[in-house]
């Protein structure tokens, strides 16, 4: 019985593992945002490219750019940043990309990281990313790729179901032992 369990166990966390997960066909947002009033005012910029979420697609077709700065593109697993010029991001500016409801039931846990900007800072949460930016440089050479980190996250219906079938398993084999 303790081989049945076993054998369980194992084709459960396969399947698991073997969920693929993805942002693309998923509607995500992207902002720049000001936390500092550095006389534009407060919170998130308008008019620069970034006033509307969008659909996440494979490939530069989702390309957007904000305010000839910068060029983003999400893709299913990772995100990239390309600079278009040279200039320097003032205090208190943070890069937020909201909305990662990766399919597969996933949660962001974390991001892995490629860019040669330093001195940014990184809030990673379950489905948002916020790069702070403040007193960055860059110009057309600098970028910044973050490779999307996901865990599954099983359905709470899925937890119950398995662990009354565990539960009725290990009485099974109580009462064969018992007999």
């Amino acid at each position: 019985m303790n081989k049945l369990l076993l054998v369980v166990f194992v084709l459960f966390t396969a399947a698991a593992n073997a969920t693929p997960f993805t942002l693309a066909g998923d509607t995500v947002d992207a902002s720049i945002i000001k936390t500092i009033d550095n006389g534009f005012g407060l919170g998130l910029t308008h008019g620069y490219g970034f006033d509307a979420p969008f659909v996440v697609q494979d490939g530069v077709s989702d390309l957007q750019q904000y305010g000839g700065v910068l060029n983003l593109n999400v893709d299913g697993g990772q995100f990239a940043i390309q600079y278009l010029f040279r200039a320097a991001w003032q205090s208190g500016i943070v890069f937020r990309l909201d909305g990662l409801d990766f399919a597969g039931g996933g949660a962001l846990t974390a991001l892995n990281v490629d860019t040669n900007i330093s001195g940014y800072t990184l809030n990673v949460g379950r489905d948002f990313i916020e790069l702070a930016l403040g007193g960055t440089t860059f110009n057309t050479s600098t970028y910044f790729t973050g490779q999307f980190v996901v865990a599954s996250v099983p359905l709470p219906p899925t937890v119950w179901l398995i662990g009354i079938g565990l539960i009725g398993l290990a009485g099974v084999s109580l009462k064969r032992k018992l007999a």
